[in-house]
């Protein structure tokens, strides 16, 4: 299946973090939500998009195990 996607930038210099972050909350932004309306839909698509790119940039299963990690490699944490 085939998802419409943002328009396509034109790229002179490297990407940043926040230019690749940008680029996909447009990409899913575009993304159709065939979900009915209710409670159940208050996370965007958007949302749901840039969590699960988080987990595999962070490559940690939660924000949790991501500081727990964090302590044990380098004895302290940010949250």
């Amino acid at each position: 299946m085939s998802y419409p996607s943002a328009p396509a930038a034109t790229l002179t210099a490297p990407l940043s973090f926040t230019g690749i972050v940008e680029q996909l909350r447009a990409t899913f932004r575009a993304f159709p939500d065939q979900r009915k309306p209710s409670n159940n839909t208050r996370y965007t698509l958007e949302d749901a998009g840039l969590s699960a790119f988080s987990v595999f940039f962070m490559q940690c299963a939660s924000f949790l195990e991501y500081q727990r990690r964090m302590v044990e490699n380098q004895g302290r944490s940010n949250a």
